[in-house]
């Protein structure tokens, strides 16, 4: 689904989560990678708040965006594989969240590396801290109006 200029929704401010660096473009869709606007993906689940207001803010700001609710159409390993190439696991696995609190104390203490933490976000994509945007070969998570400021250019 392609996101257009809208309404921005009334919603408090989030820090910074994090911000990456380069990823290979062979990790974005080749529909992302060609043509004459840059389309970005948005990876999250709809209802969540700061997924809310990454998209509000993408559209206020002209960037067109497809968006993944990957509660609904899930993760493969290579896109998860691409995230941690260039994140780390920490980053991406969501410690604070209610899906990690509700994993019983064996399966959180599995999750100790790249790898379990790849199979924990297969698993249960929900414990995936949101959103996830790429954009030219960078991954960044979490959203802030300064953080996207920055990463868009418009610091």
């Amino acid at each position: 689904m392609l996101e257009h200029p809208g309404r921005p929704r009334a919603c408090s401010s989030l820090p910074i989560i994090h911000q990456a660096g380069f990823a290979p473009s062979a990790a974005l869709p080749p529909s992302l990678r060609t043509g004459p606007l840059t389309m970005h993906l948005l990876y999250g689940i709809p209802n969540c708040d700061t997924v809310k207001k990454a998209r509000d803010w993408l559209a206020d700001h002209d960037q067109p965006v497809q968006f993944h609710d990957f509660k609904k159409q899930g993760l493969d390993a290579a896109t998860v594989a691409a995230w941690l190439d260039q994140l780390d696991w920490e980053v991406l696995v969501n410690r604070k969240g209610t899906t990690w609190r509700k994993l019983s104390e064996e399966r959180r203490a599995a999750v100790q590396d790249r790898a379990s933490a790849l199979a924990l976000m297969l698993d249960t994509p929900s414990v995936v801290k949101r959103p996830v945007l790429a954009r030219e070969g960078r991954f960044s998570v979490g959203f802030s109006d300064a953080q996207y400021r920055q990463l868009f250019g418009l610091a």
